[in-house]
Formats: structure tokens, sequence, C-alpha cells
């Protein structure tokens, strides 16, 4: 892998983190022996070069949810599945890429919102080699920007 790709996503990480940090402490969930961390952001605040290398349309109603499994600090291939819910009870299935660099393993996925709005957000995730799911739910408020 090339190291300005890797320098792209280790921006697009740093930059969910960054953002998210200002809006909420860190996001992190223990469960069976694994942490899931997650953040979520607005995807017009990615550069036009990595939302093209990643596949993510730049707008100011589609967010971005990124969701990582580590296992003692090592990152882990596991399956995600996710929804989205508005206030009107509008359901989005997230539908997550896998993304690879290096060593770090990314699940993201897009949805679309609109301004002020509260989505609850239901996350399932599947480690691999495991057979159980360990779940958990959040909310966030999202702005257009």
């Amino acid at each position: 892998m090339s190291t300005s790709r890797i320098s792209k996503f280790i921006y697009l990480f740093i930059i969910s983190i960054v953002l998210n940090a200002t809006l909420h402490a860190e996001q992190m969930v223990e469960d069976k022996g694994y942490q899931f961390h997650y953040n979520v952001f607005n995807s017009s605040m990615l550069t036009p070069e990595i939302a093209t290398q990643y596949g993510i349309e730049r707008s100011k109603t589609l967010g971005v949810i990124n969701i990582s499994v580590l296992k003692s600090t090592v990152p882990m291939n596991a399956l995600v599945l996710g929804e989205a819910r508005n206030p009107i009870a509008q359901l989005t299935t997230l539908k997550f890429k896998k993304i690879t660099e290096e060593t770090a393993i990314y699940y993201i996925a897009t949805f679309n919102f609109a301004d002020t709005e509260q989505l609850d957000f239901k996350i399932s995730v599947v480690p691999d080699g495991k057979t159980s799911a360990s779940k958990f739910e959040f909310k966030q408020q999202m702005f257009v920007d």
C-alpha cells in the first residue's frame, strides 16, 4: 500500500476523532473482552481526495459512522451490522464497508439526516471466530455544516 494512501486514511480517522471529540468524550463500548470504538461525523468534513478514495459522497446531509473492533489493542475482523432510526421512526439499514490499512481495520457506513436530527443507532458486531453478537445502542444529534 502506498504511503500516500495510508496517510490519507490516517487523516480521515484523525479528523473523525477530532470532530467527534469536540462533541463527545471517547465513544467506546466493551463487551465479551472486545472494545468497540465508534464515531459519527458529517461527510462534508472529508477532503474531496479522501471521500473519493473511499467512495464516500461529500454532502451536508450525509453522515458517516466509523466502527473499529479491538481485542487487547489488536484490530479484529468482524461482521458489523446496524441501523439508524430518526425521530419519526424512519429506519436506515447501515451497510458497512470494511477498510483495512496496514494493521488497522475500520468499518464505515453512510446515512442521510436532516439538520438537528437526533438519530438512534443500534449496532451488532460478531468478531471473527465468535457465534454471538455484541450489541450496543447510542444516540447522536446531527447538524448540517
